[in-house]
């Protein structure tokens, strides 16, 4: 036995197609053979789909970057996303000793609104865990804008 009729369920009105089956191989080990092709092509398309999702989160990253970059006021700004570029490994490391001993920390940027409350945002991931872990413990309230970077007006 060559070939072996089965229908194929997958189709709005199911059809018979027919399966090749090696001869040298007994019914079991043609069903297993089968099997494994089958199991092989669904760890394939897990895997696809868990490397889309993986890149998805990565480009998002890659864009909040991006509006960090365009949104820069100064040189410490600029080294904060060149480490964050580094702890990713997407940036070359470089001999850095004594810049890092000379180089202020960015801080993230202040103002007073009309009714005298003290507003702060981060522009970017160090000046926001700054604000979050630090700053914020000993104010009243803070918001966080997640998923879409806000841009201000000049």
């Amino acid at each position: 036995m060559k070939n072996f009729p089965v229908d194929n369920y997958y189709l709005q009105i199911p059809e018979k197609i027919e399966i090749e089956l090696d001869p040298l191989m007994s019914p079991q080990e043609n069903a297993e053979k089968y099997f494994q092709r089958y199991k092989k092509y669904k760890r394939g398309i897990e895997h696809s789909q868990r490397r889309i999702d993986e890149s998805r989160a990565e480009l998002e990253w890659l864009r909040q970057i991006e509006y960090q970059l365009e949104d820069i006021v100064n040189k410490s700004d600029i080294e904060v996303v060149a480490d964050e570029l580094r702890v990713a490994g997407l940036l070359k490391e470089k001999n850095r000793l004594h810049q890092r001993r000379t180089q202020k920390a960015s801080q993230p940027l202040e103002t007073i609104s009309p009714t005298g409350c003290v507003i702060l945002w981060g522009k970017n991931n160090q000046q926001n865990d700054t604000l979050s872990t630090k700053k914020l413990k000993v104010m009243t309230c803070g918001f966080m804008s997640t998923g879409h970077p806000a841009r201000m007006s000049s």
